[in-house]
């Protein structure tokens, strides 16, 4: 066996690094589709855009979630047309050029449109990296908000290699939980109801014709009298194609979501485990259509 011999420098960080600062004409906190949007459009108006997310990738739930599928993109009826315009048309033309998108026309009346995760991240990527104006923040905790009246002035954040402070003109929310306001110490609506998350999961290993021959009353009806007995708190939702042609979207309809962090962790393992309650019923109930059923992915209630 040959040993690498790598030549090394010991360096260490020193006592209390100053922040790396970052000044914009606008900060966006939340990089999924809507701050990304957001900045493209505002660094196309010819301003320095600051553009931050607590992920390490940017694209948000878009990418990082089991969604999968593009709704209202379309109106409703017999004869559906695009409703869209800025960078959601340029998604749906750029994707479906490459072959990323499998629409689905005529449920309910409605377009609902599956596509490829990984083809959008790297569109946002590109998109990202292709306007020079634009400075990406990934994997940057919200700390702190420093603001003079009504209006804000600076954040800091903290990363795995130090400190930032970003420095802004003008401030977008788009985190989906006001997490900036809520910092910043503005005044926030809470729900007098439980808020409802969705609990969602992709499948590998569908079976399309055995599927299509399964009666969707049928199945409601059995999970209504074997859920208990399966720990599923809920038998409702709806099961559709999405991209890949073994795959299957699942929505386990909504479930509560506390607005707390440690309920919200909690909620988190306890959507993943009612997937897998799921996924058993499924290969137990239905083993012909469904023994090489397995779960590709989920999304929890705190994420979608």
């Amino acid at each position: 066996m040959t040993s690498l011999n790598l030549a090394t420098t010991i360096v260490s960080r020193g006592p209390s690094p100053a922040p790396v600062v970052i000044e914009a004409d606008l900060a966006v906190l939340g990089a999924g589709v809507a701050g990304i949007s957001a900045a493209v459009e505002a660094a196309r108006l010819g301003r320095r855009v600051a553009l931050i997310d607590g992920a390490p990738t940017l694209g948000g739930q878009s990418v990082a979630a089991a969604i999968g599928t593009f709704c209202g993109f379309y109106s409703n009826g017999p004869k559906p047309y695009p409703t869209l315009h800025g960078i959601a048309q340029e998604i749906i033309r750029d994707l479906d050029a490459e072959g990323a998108l499998k629409p689905i026309h005529g449920r309910r009346n409605t377009t609902i449109v599956p596509y490829d995760e990984v083809a959008l991240g790297r569109w946002l990527e590109r998109k990202v990296a292709s306007m020079p104006s634009i400075v990406p923040l990934s994997g940057a905790l919200l700390l702190d908000v420093t603001r003079d009246g009504g209006r804000l002035r600076s954040a800091r954040f903290a990363t795995r290699y130090g400190m930032v402070e970003v420095r802004a003109l003008g401030w977008i929310d788009a985190s989906g939980d006001a997490a900036l306001a809520w910092a910043a110490g503005f005044a926030c609506r809470e729900p007098n109801t439980p808020v409802w998350g969705t609990n969602m999961m992709v499948l590998e290993g569908v079976d399309r014709v055995a599927l299509a021959a399964i009666d969707r009353a049928e199945v409601k009806a059995r999970l209504i009298v074997k859920s208990q007995a399966y720990g599923l708190r809920r038998h409702d939702g709806f099961l559709f194609a999405t991209f890949g042609d073994d795959r299957a979207l699942v929505n386990m309809t909504h479930i509560a979501t506390p607005l707390d962090p440690l309920g919200a962790a909690r909620m988190t393992l306890d959507g993943r485990d009612q997937t897998d309650r799921l996924l058993r019923f499924l290969k137990d109930e239905y083993p012909p259509s469904s023994r090489a059923l397995r779960c590709a992915s989920t999304a929890s209630p705190a994420f979608a």
